[in-house]
């Protein structure tokens, strides 16, 4: 019998003051594919979410108005870059402040298979 455990594998990401390098890294993750981002909400809590940005898986899960929200938004919040993306699991557009990432990492399973 053979079985897997699924983890996941972190990226690396840039850490200091850089917001414009870290922004750019994480984008080129999302537009990749899926991937788990870990960060802290305005309120504190950590939370991981299931984002996307590649056009390809949007097309798929997302409407047309959010593929166009996705590809011209360019959002600051506070002063400080955030990034809009598709969240898996609420099936909508949302948006992190780049300064609040904790982690990003290659989910463990396939997110297709969850559906």
């Amino acid at each position: 019998m053979f079985t897997t455990t699924p983890s996941k594998i972190a990226l690396p990401l840039t850490y200091g003051n850089r917001h414009a390098d870290r922004r750019q890294e994480l984008l080129s993750f999302l537009n990749s594919g899926w991937v788990l981002i870990a960060f802290r909400k305005a309120d504190g809590t950590r939370v991981e979410r299931l984002a996307t940005r590649n056009p390809s898986i949007l097309k798929a899960f997302s409407s047309a108005y959010e593929l166009t929200q996705i590809r011209d938004n360019d959002p600051v919040r506070d002063g400080l870059p955030t990034i809009l993306y598709f969240d898996h699991a609420a099936g909508t557009l949302r948006s992190f402040r780049v300064d609040s990432v904790l982690g990003a990492y290659i989910p463990g399973e396939c997110p297709e298979n969850n559906h």
